[in-house]
């Protein structure tokens, strides 16, 4: 195993990986307030500031079909001060290190987590807030919200006309675009589970969410973790949880668990890695040792081989930057315990 730190960063919470003309790059964003985000060059570690202006950046993600263009959720404070949060538009110079732009799109109080995905050939913006409203930070008796709009109508019309999809999800902390059983598919979850978001014209949303679990969790991802070709869920539970656990899909078509570990403390930054046939499962703890931690599915689904990769670190956010092919595993964590932003290549 090898570690690279690219930069420092205090308060790294959000994390992108992105290609361009000029190189690939990473794009880290910090959670305080007036924090600084920054892009930092891969190949040799080169890095600019975004902005200083609002910070409590929380997620940001490239735009389908408009490059340098990134949607943005910023403005929610550690431990989840967020009245003044919004969703913001930045959009990069003619290179990676060069000044980019910082529009404010709308107010979204709580915004925590954002999803553009394409629904019957059009592009829809999924917003999801913590809750509707804390009057502390540890005020969690209000549920979230899941919204959705037309992103690239609303783009051009400047006027951003949401739905609630959903205002049901208490702790609404954990979204996952991906696919699921061959078919694309956005995954949220919070207090009452796991949900999917499926399109229901029917709504007045136009869409509807799906139960596929009905405990508490905090993130999940899919994969098929032991290559029979059938995908298994990973979950951190419950919120910011100690327990990190996959379900696989029972004869009956519900997900049942098959494993668990009980051993992680304040899980954060959960997702799989390239590596080889098969993936890794990584996650991070940033309680207690601050773990960057691995697992290896691939000799047996029920007893994956654990592997602590870095420790005194707290990683955030962790995001693969290959394919894996060679069977190394390549990839950047956000270690918010440590003040970095590192890259692994873990074989």
């Amino acid at each position: 195993m090898s570690k690279q730190l690219l930069d420092r960063l205090d308060g790294g919470y959000a994390l992108l990986i992105e290609e361009s003309p000029h190189g690939r790059y990473v794009f880290v964003g910090s959670e305080n307030r007036g924090g600084e985000s920054k892009v930092i060059m891969l190949d040799d570690a080169r890095s600019a500031t975004v902005t200083t202006e609002v910070g409590g950046m929380m997620h940001i993600l490239p735009i389908p079909g408009r490059p340098g263009r990134y949607v943005a959720a910023m403005g929610m404070y550690a431990p989840f001060i967020g009245k003044d949060a919004a969703i913001y538009l930045l959009g990069s110079g003619a290179a990676p290190l060069d000044a980019w732009s910082v529009d404010r799109l709308f107010a979204m109080p709580f915004a925590h987590r954002l999803g553009l995905c394409v629904f019957d050939g059009k592009l829809y913006l999924f917003v999801a807030t913590v809750s509707s409203h804390k009057e502390n930070p540890e005020d969690w008796s209000r549920p979230g919200q899941l919204f959705v709009g037309d992103f690239d109508a609303s783009l051009e019309s400047g006027e951003w006309q949401l739905e609630t999809i959903s205002d049901q999800i208490h702790r609404n902390h954990g979204m996952w675009n991906g696919t699921l059983d061959g078919e694309q598919v956005l995954l949220v979850s919070g207090a009452e589970g796991v949900f999917a978001v499926r399109r229901q014209t029917a709504s007045a949303s136009g869409f509807a969410l799906e139960q596929l679990l009905a405990n508490e969790v905090s993130e999940m991802v899919v994969a098929d973790l032991d290559g029979d070709g059938v995908d298994e869920m990973v979950t951190i539970e419950p919120f910011h949880g100690e327990t990190l656990r996959v379900y696989r899909r029972s004869t009956d078509g519900e997900w049942a668990s098959v494993w668990q570990t009980d051993h992680l403390s304040f899980a954060h930054g959960l997702n799989v890695i390239p590596h080889g046939d098969l993936p890794l499962v990584v996650v991070g703890n940033r309680r207690q040792g601050m773990e960057l931690l691995a697992f290896d599915f691939a000799a047996k689904l029920t007893a994956p081989r654990r592997t602590v990769i870095d420790s005194g670190v707290g990683p955030t956010q962790i995001e693969p930057i290959s394919d894996g092919r060679d069977g190394v595993a390549r990839f950047v964590s956000c270690n918010q315990g440590a003040g970095e932003v590192s890259r692994y290549d873990f074989a």
